[in-house]
C-alpha cells in the first residue's frame, strides 16, 4: 500500500526543511492497515449471519496523507485521506451509512502508545448510490497534531489504520481468515 504521494511527500518535506534552516525533518513515520480491522461486515439486525442479512462490506482501499514538522514547537501535523471499497448488502435500506474507523499511533511493534489523542477514531458517512452497487468513498481529511520529543520519536513509530469494530465483527473477521 502507498502511503504518502511522491509529489506530496517532496513537497512537505522540502516546504519543513525551509522553515527549519538546512536540517531536514525526519521522514513522516509509516504505516499500515491492521489486519484484523482492515474489512468491516455490518449485519441486519437480528440473528442471521449469512450473505442475505449482510448490510454492508467495506474494506480500506487506501489512506494518502503526509506530516508537517514543527520543530521549533516539538510537533507534527499528520494529514490523512482514508479510502474505502463500499458494497451495500441485500438488507441496506438507509440512503447513507456509518463507518466507523480508527487512526492509532503505535511504537513499532504494535505497542499502543498509552497518551490521549494517540488513538483517534473518526466516522465516515458515505451516501450509497441509487442502484447499490459497489462503490469506491473518499473520506473527508483528518488532522492528527503530535508532541514530538525524546519519548515521541518519529523513526520509532507507526501510523495503524483499522475499523472500529465490535468483539462480533472482530470475530467474524477472524473467522474468515481461517477460510
Amino acid at each position: 500500500m502507498r502511503w504518502f504521494s511522491a509529489a506530496t511527500a517532496i513537497v512537505v518535506l522540502a516546504l519543513t526543511a525551509a522553515c527549519a534552516g538546512n536540517t531536514p525533518p525526519p521522514a513522516c513515520p509509516g504505516g499500515g492497515k491492521l489486519r484484523d480491522a482492515a474489512t468491516i461486515t455490518v449485519f441486519r439486525d437480528g440473528p442471521g449471519r449469512d450473505i442475505t442479512d449482510i448490510e454492508y462490506r467495506a474494506a480500506i482501499f487506501d489512506v494518502r496523507g503526509g506530516c508537517e514538522y514543527f520543530l521549533d514547537e516539538n510537533r507534527m501535523t499528520m494529514s490523512f485521506q482514508a479510502i474505502f471499497d463500499i458494497e451495500p448488502g441485500p438488507t441496506a435500506e438507509a440512503a447513507q451509512i456509518r463507518i466507523p474507523y480508527f487512526v492509532a499511533i503505535v511504537k513499532k511493534g504494535n505497542v499502543l502508545i498509552e497518551k490521549p489523542g494517540f488513538k483517534e477514531t473518526f466516522e465516515a458517512v458515505a451516501t450509497l448510490p441509487e442502484r447499490r452497487t459497489a462503490f469506491r468513498y473518499q473520506d473527508a481529511p483528518i488532522e492528527i497534531d503530535l508532541p514530538i520529543g525524546e519519548d515521541i520519536n518519529p523513526r520509532e513509530i507507526e501510523i495503524l489504520f483499522g475499523f472500529q469494530l465490535t468483539e462480533e465483527q472482530l470475530n467474524y473477521n477472524r473467522a474468515q481468515f481461517r477460510r
